[in-house]
């Protein structure tokens, strides 16, 4: 397996991770989620934030990550296509980096 492929592996079990662990409290907080669409508009308008990352869960789950290179803020979302695609803000944080390997794209 290449470089890449491990850290896009990592990615995805962090992400997955979050998103376990954050599926008990999206039902804590009634009110949180939001239709997806225009999701991404919105994160760029209120956040700077773009979307960097997107993927499928074992679940059937869309797990979206967004990122502010300048702010280092971040914010994961995980969408529910099964019930009229509202995302849910999983987690959101700061001081955060995307780390690859110098001369390798993701």
């Amino acid at each position: 397996m290449t470089t890449t492929g491990k850290i896009v592996g990592l990615i995805l079990i962090l992400l997955g991770a979050v998103f376990i662990a954050s599926k008990h409290a999206q039902a804590k907080v009634p009110g949180m989620c939001a239709p997806s669409k225009g999701l991404d508009e919105n994160m760029k308008k209120r956040f700077s934030e773009t979307q960097i990352f997107r993927g499928i869960a074992t679940d059937g789950y869309f797990v979206i990550l967004y990122f502010d290179k300048n702010k280092k803020t971040w914010t994961v979302f995980g969408v529910d296509p099964r019930q009229s695609h509202m995302a849910c803000p999983l987690s959101a944080g700061g001081d955060g980096q995307i780390v690859i390997d110098k001369g390798e794209n993701l």
